[in-house]
Parts: C-alpha cells; structure tokens; sequence
C-alpha cells in the first residue's frame, strides 16, 4: 500500500523517499484514532552507558507527540524501559542517571571478581534490584502505566526468566 506510492513517486522523482517518509507518514499515525492506527513497539537495545542515550530518543518521541503502544528492552534498554513504562518521567530519569554511580548498582570488589574469574559465579544484583524498586516500588509487569516486555536471565542459575 504505502510502499509501492513510495517507489512510483521515487521512479518519476516526486517525492524524496526520507522526506515522505518523515513528513507524511509520521503525521499520519500521530493523527489517526488509536482504534485504527498500527501498534507500535519501542526496542532499546543494549550498550553499557551509551545505552542512556535511549533517554533521549524517548523525549524526541514524546515532544512528537508520537505513540509508543509497547517497550522491549535489553540490557541497559531494559533498564530505561522499565522506568519510563513505570511511569517515570523522562527528567527523573535523566536525574538518576546524573546520580548514578556504579557502587550503587553493583557490588564489584575484589573478591566477587575473583569469584566470577573463577567459579563463574555471577555478580549480585541485589543492589540493582533495591536501586530499582526504590524508584518504581515493586510494580509487577501488568501494572506498567505502558506495556512492557525484557529479555532477562537469572544471573545465579543463567537459565532464562
């Protein structure tokens, strides 16, 4: 439907693809009724620290005024994810991250390096977990202010949650 338009109007020079693309269809899902417009889904990947910068993907979207129906996360992703869906505003967020210092999330010392390098015992996360919960509460899944899914994996047993 939409992409044929798009490669007639490209053969005979109409319309410049990324424009149409960004001009035109943007403003038509941000218009139509939530009843008729697609789901659209939000993935925030991975990354170590440069995975905040999701942060700033989410406030362009929202000064848009662009729907994002669900999130799905991994890694540092999952992390962002799950605070905005919990209802987070992006500016708390923006705060935590300024605050936030590794020794508040990990408990990296010498001996649980040492256990990792040698009985590949995983690193606690119990400081995340509290970190977490002390911003969102224990929120479950269902309760999100926006849907939300993550790729995780149990860090004691490396089976899949």
């Amino acid at each position: 439907m939409v992409l044929p338009v798009i490669n007639i109007c490209k053969i005979y020079g109409v319309v410049d693809e990324e424009k149409f693309l960004t001009q035109y269809l943007w403003r038509e899902v941000v218009t139509l009724p939530d009843e008729k417009r697609p789901k659209i889904g939000l993935v925030l990947g991975g990354g170590g620290a440069r995975g905040f910068a999701h942060i700033g993907v989410l406030r362009v979207l929202e000064e848009e005024g662009f729907p994002v129906d669900i999130i799905v996360g991994t890694s540092i992703g999952a992390l962002v994810g799950a605070l905005y869906c919990s209802g987070l505003s992006l500016d708390k967020i923006e705060k935590m991250v300024e605050d936030i210092g590794w020794a508040d999330l990990t408990d990296i010392s010498a001996i649980s390096v040492i256990k990792l390098l040698i009985a590949g015992e995983m690193l606690s996360t119990e400081k995340m977990g509290k970190y977490i919960a002390k911003h969102i509460g224990n929120k479950q899944f269902y309760e999100l202010d926006i849907p939300f899914a993550c790729v995780a994996t149990d860090l004691k047993t490396g089976e899949k949650i």
